[in-house]
């Protein structure tokens, strides 16, 4: 399995690793296709064109919970501060879930009570 971690510690270290990720690397390890379409998914068009959503991302934040990540995705709603939270063992399974959720239209929004407005 392909992992952009372990033993890499240079930024230029991780850079050429994922310029060496080819369809054959794709073809063995389905898992790392699942997840490099879940990453292009939450940072294109979740992040980057939100409104196809009927969103405004307004932030996201990862941070480790115990042995967990918490995802916090930040938007307005019909213009109101809104606020998801995702938690799983991954930041990974945090980015598949959420994007599960936006493509089933089951995003849990709660009111943003700490919004600027």
């Amino acid at each position: 399995m392909f992992h952009l971690g372990g033993n890499m510690q240079t930024r230029e270290e991780k850079l050429q690793a994922l310029r060496a990720v080819t369809f054959e690397d794709m073809d063995r390890d389905p898992e790392l296709e699942a997840e490099l379409r879940a990453l292009f998914f939450f940072f294109f068009d979740i992040l980057m064109r939100g409104p196809n959503f009927d969103i405004e991302v307004t932030g996201c934040s990862f941070s480790q919970r115990g042995l967990n990540t918490l995802l916090v995705l930040k938007a307005r709603v019909d213009g109101v501060p809104q606020v998801a939270f995702v938690t799983e063992k991954y930041p990974i399974g945090c980015v598949r879930v959420i994007g599960r959720q936006f493509l089933n239209g089951t995003v849990k929004w709660h009111l943003d009570r700490y919004a600027q407005t």
